[in-house]
């Protein structure tokens, strides 16, 4: 009966290059063929479900651990896997053989597998659907341990595909360990940054408002790597014809050949980042927009007089902040300001999009162009390097990163509906784009005639709704309450803590009644469910002690009273960091910027609660 049903899918063609026969036990095995030719079942002929099990050993699923398995075949080893997995274990399968997975489901019964909510199958996924699965539990993958499985007899029908989801989450979990702390160090600058810069996302729009803005214009994206040097002179052509976006690092070399873009895109947060601007006067920019990110660099969006538009942060707190001025386009991750540039060519309906300076590797041993205000250095006689695919089918020099970079880049590429066009003229080969030289591109798709670019923008940026400024107002009015409200239940916390610590028997009534008490006050903190979302990625270090601790959670039978105060403490601890921070950054802005009036207690006194009168939002 099964040798018949399984004849009857190959002939409804379910498999591509493969055949479904039963094993002796009776369950069904697939006899595939490798890309190299060679022939193999692709689970036991014997007993698929034995062979699951003795694959996997005595390995054991813990609760704060994840596992990524590649290669889903039948689904044998993922149902044994599934029996072996603690109740908050998470298991990312991805299969690169649709047809193989159709088959399973056709032939076996997954409904375990599918209805598990710790179970993530990503079939036929590409990199950055991978990499935004990682993402949704990236607090379990920085507070527990990331283990990568391989099902060889999988991974080989498709090896290529699977090395580089491989490589891609390396890359991302490399890049998110290195990030928090990046985030964790930076957390008081990008809120200082933030509060900053509030004055000029009030007179700002949204990149929303600039959908379509260029809708079937061509758009030549300026990266700054040393091959920009070969044409730099040649955009010229493009100015008043086409919109010419140029990553910060660009603008001087750009200016330096009197090329005045249209649009300049800015990320980094870092104080150094000012230094890509330093020596540019306001008016050399005049006819210039500008794109940023709300916490960047707070000395960058007071140059640019004219449009500025304000992309989202993927942080949940400045997300919430900048989304009370009105509606923020959902841009995905980037690790670089050319991601930026180039989405926002597409963003703004260019076609097609003409890179240019988009190097990702370091030919002739250069890492910049010409009149560079260099940032960072690469340091090429005791540096680690890889070698990539060039544009022209060479080797070229690049770092692991930039693979990365370069990957999340082809992936955007890929999900365009436009021409992408690589007029680098060298560097690394960027999938899914024509290889055109600059001229070639210009001849081809430059229009003849002129387009105010610049003209447009400033029109976009007067006939936009202004940000909603009462909004913002409310928002912050009722931030400064919840603020307001968790001070307090934090100093009683540490009050109590404190004499907590010179209790003498924690493991009698008094001990039990202090430490109830701090429960008390970690479930008033934690029911403030509103505002503890917002702060979200402000909370990293404690977000990640949660999730990494024990199911059991504090004061369980098991605990010991000394490690249940040593969790409030650090709890309390942590939480009141965030809260100083946010206090100190925005009453500095608020103080300075708008110098608010000090209010006054209903006993007299002045105080000034963060983040004060809202001043000119009112």
């Amino acid at each position: 009966m099964l040798r018949t049903s399984l004849a009857s899918s190959w002939k409804d063609g379910v498999l591509e290059d493969a055949c479904l026969c039963s094993s002796r036990s009776g369950s069904p095995t697939i006899l595939v063929k490798s890309p190299a030719g060679r022939q193999y079942f692709l689970h036991s002929r014997r007993d698929p479900v034995k062979e699951a099990a003795s694959l996997l050993g005595e390995r054991c699923f813990h609760d704060r651990d994840v596992t990524i398995l590649f290669g889903f075949g039948l689904g044998y080893l993922v149902q044994e896997m599934r029996k072996r997995m603690e109740a908050s274990h998470d298991l990312i399968v991805i299969e690169q053989r649709p047809d193989i997975f159709e088959a399973a489901k056709r032939f076996l019964d997954l409904s375990e597998i599918l209805e598990d909510p710790r179970i993530r199958l990503l079939v036929g996924a590409d990199s950055k659907t991978v990499v935004d699965t990682v993402k949704k539990i990236r607090w379990k993958v920085l507070s527990g341990k990331v283990e990568k499985l391989f099902y060889g007899p999988a991974v080989d029908l498709a090896p290529e595909a699977y090395r580089k989801l491989e490589n891609d989450i390396e890359c991302y979990v490399s890049e998110i360990k290195t990030s928090f702390l990046s985030f964790k160090t930076q957390v008081p600058l990008r809120m200082t940054n933030l509060f900053h810069n509030l004055s000029a996302l009030c007179t700002s729009r949204p990149a929303t408002v600039l959908k379509d803005a260029y809708k079937g214009l061509p758009a030549v994206v300026v990266s700054a790597g040393p091959s920009l040097d070969k044409n730099i002179r040649k955009i010229r052509e493009a100015c008043r014809k086409a919109p010419v976006i140029a990553v910060d690092a660009a603008l001087k070399p750009l200016l330096a050949s009197g090329i005045t873009p249209d649009m300049v895109a800015t990320l980094d947060p870092l104080a150094v980042n000012a230094k890509k601007f330093s020596g540019i006067s306001p008016k050399q920019v005049k006819d210039t927009g500008l794109v940023y990110m709300p916490e960047g660099n707070r000395h960058i969006p007071d140059l640019f007089t004219g449009p500025r538009f304000f992309i989202n942060s993927q942080n949940t707190f400045t997300d919430w902040l900048i989304g009370l001025l009105g509606e923020i386009p959902d841009f995905p991750v980037m690790y670089t300001v050319t991601h930026l540039a180039f989405l926002m060519a597409r963003h703004m309906g260019c076609d097609p999009i003409i890179l240019t300076g988009f190097d990702f590797s370091f030919p002739g041993d250069r890492d910049h162009a010409g009149n560079c205000e260099k940032t960072w250095t690469a340091d090429f006689e005791n540096g680690e390097f890889v070698e990539i695919e060039g544009a022209h089918g060479e080797k070229v020099k690049t770092l692991a990163q930039f693979t990365y970079m370069l990957r999340l880049l082809e992936d955007e590429i890929g999900r365009t509906n436009v021409l992408c066009i690589d007029a680098t003229e060298g560097g690394a080969r960027i999938k899914g784009t024509t290889l055109l030289s600059l001229e070639e591109s210009f001849c081809a798709y430059l229009p003849q005639h002129q387009t105010e670019t610049a003209l447009l923008l400033r029109e976009i940026d007067t006939r936009s709704q202004p940000p909603d400024r009462k909004s913002l107002s409310q928002g912050l009015s009722w931030f400064r309450s919840e603020l307001n409200h968790a001070y307090e239940i934090t100093r009683s916390a540490q009050t109590v803590i404190s004499e907590a610590r010179h209790c003498k028997g924690m493991d009698g009534p008094e001990g039990r009644k202090l430490l109830s008490a701090l429960g008390c006050m970690k479930g008033q903190v934690t029911s403030r469910k509103d505002f503890l979302d917002i702060l979200g990625d402000l909370l990293s270090d404690l977000l990640i002690r949660e999730t990494g601790k024990s199911r059991s959670g504090l004061g369980s039978g098991t605990d010991k009273s000394h490690e249940v105060l040593q969790e409030y403490e650090y709890f309390f601890s942590e939480f009141n960091k965030t809260l100083t921070i946010l206090s100190e950054s925005g009453r500095e802005f608020f103080n300075v910027a708008w110098n608010p009036p000090d209010q006054v207690r209903d006993d007299g006194s002045a105080s000034k609660p963060f983040p004060g009168k809202v001043g000119i939002l009112e």
